[in-house]
């Protein structure tokens, strides 16, 4: 298969890098990049869900775990990440890192561009689902329980998940619950648009990029502003044209 866009756009830079350096270590006597033009790279089309979508979601994610009796994981990683959490948060939250006396979530283990940080659970469906699942554990395994992943089980072969990637693995249950609640659209719909759902949430209740960034751990406020509006100037600057007039 071809390479995307942005893969093309990506070796592309390297070759310009490489060159660059070959002619200002006097390698060659000339950057051929520079004759090449640049590649545009396309534009976002991620679109965040609806919340006529995120309840098909949930929905569907309760289908499944009665399909598969005694897992409850699908509902779990779903409402894990309408919270805020990132693909690689999800597997790693354990029972001890949810507190239903405060109200919050531990998100941990984002890698080094998401930062760790309490999540509110300020979603009651998000609550319920949770509370069935440590319960579930916890009925299950006792008090070795508060150390287990709430969405992720490791090693199974019906229901469960690879020990290989975690990451990947609940990116797996999350994408079965979007093809079965009819609301993935390839390159539009699709599990990054939990993220832009929550980025939205949370901006139109706050107004705040810095509280966006704050709930999915994010370090960049120009990523951030890019989620929520990616033309958030223009749109700034032409409300204060419409302020002077």
């Amino acid at each position: 298969s071809l390479p995307t866009t942005n893969s093309v756009a990506l070796r592309q830079s390297v070759s310009r890098s490489l060159f660059r350096t070959m002619a200002l270590l006097g390698i060659t006597d000339r950057d051929v990049t520079v004759a090449v033009p640049a590649l545009r790279r396309p534009d976002r089309v991620v679109n965040p869900l609806t919340v006529k979508q995120v309840q098909e979601l949930k929905n569907a994610s309760i289908r499944r775990s009665q399909s598969h009796p005694g897992s409850t994981k699908g509902p779990a990683a779903l409402a894990l990440a309408l919270l805020g959490l990132q693909s690689k948060e999800i597997p790693a939250t354990r029972v001890c890192d949810i507190d239903f006396s405060a109200g919050t979530v531990w998100a941990h283990a984002g890698g080094v561009r998401i930062s760790e940080r309490l999540v509110p659970i300020d979603d009651s469906w998000a609550w319920k689902s949770l509370a069935e699942r440590v319960h579930f554990l916890q009925k299950k395994f006792g008090d070795a329980a508060k150390h287990l992943p709430v969405a992720y089980e490791q090693g199974k072969t019906r229901g469960g998940s690879s020990p290989k990637n975690p990451a990947a693995a609940t990116s797996n249950v999350l994408d079965g619950i979007f093809k079965d609640a009819g609301v993935k659209q390839p390159g539009r719909v699709r599990i990054a648009s939990l993220n832009e759902y929550v980025a939205q949430r949370v901006y139109s209740q706050t107004g705040s990029f810095i509280e966006v960034a704050a709930r999915l751990g994010m370090r960049s406020l120009d990523a951030v502003a890019h989620i929520v509006d990616k033309n958030w100037f223009d749109n700034r600057l032409a409300e204060s044209s419409q302020e002077q007039l």
